[in-house]
C-alpha cells in the first residue's frame, strides 16, 4: 500500500484532475491495493533483500461463455517503487504475472495511460499488440 500510495504513475487521470486533491489519489490507491488483497484477486510482489520494491495485480480470470468461455486475465495494476525503478523489477513481474495467467486464461487483457511511455514501450517490449482505445472525459457536477 505504501509504494501504491507514494510511487503510482503520478501522469494518471486522477493527478491530471485539478478537483481531486493529489493526497486523496496516493490514498486511492493504496486502498485499491488493501481491496485486491480483501477481494482474493491475485497479487505478485517483487522484494529486495527483504523489502517490498513492487507489486502487479492481475483481478480474478473472467469467463464470457457468450465468446465459447473464453477465459480472460484482466491485469490491473503494476507499481514499482522510484528507487527501484530501471532495474528491470517491472520487467521480471510482468513476466512471473504472465506465466501465472497463461496457466488460467486465453487471452491476458491490460490497459495503460497513453502518455506513460515507460508502460506503452516495457508492453511492447513483452509482445503486447495494440487493440483498441478509449477516451475517459471528467465532467464535475459540483465545483470547488
Amino acid at each position: 500500500s505504501r509504494i501504491a500510495a507514494n510511487d503510482y504513475y503520478k501522469g494518471g487521470r486522477f493527478y491530471l484532475d485539478n478537483q481531486f486533491d493529489p493526497n486523496v489519489v496516493d490514498q486511492m490507491y493504496a486502498k485499491l491495493v488493501e481491496s485486491s488483497f480483501e477481494t482474493g484477486q491475485h497479487m505478485q510482489v517483487a522484494r529486495w533483500k527483504g523489502e517490498p520494491v513492487g507489486l502487479f495485480i492481475c483481478k480474478k480470470v473472467q469467463t464470457y461463455d457468450s465468446y465459447s468461455g473464453l477465459r480472460v486475465a484482466p491485469l490491473r495494476f503494476l507499481v514499482i517503487d522510484r528507487k527501484y525503478r530501471n532495474m528491470k523489477i517491472a520487467q521480471h513481474l510482468f513476466l512471473y504475472m504472465l506465466a501465472y495467467a497463461r496457466q488460467r486464461s486465453d487471452l491476458v487483457s491490460t490497459g495503460l495511460e497513453s502518455h506513460n511511455i515507460a508502460s506503452m514501450n516495457l508492453h511492447a517490449k513483452l509482445g503486447f499488440r495494440f487493440n483498441h482505445s478509449h477516451s475517459i472525459y471528467h465532467w464535475h457536477s459540483l465545483s470547488k
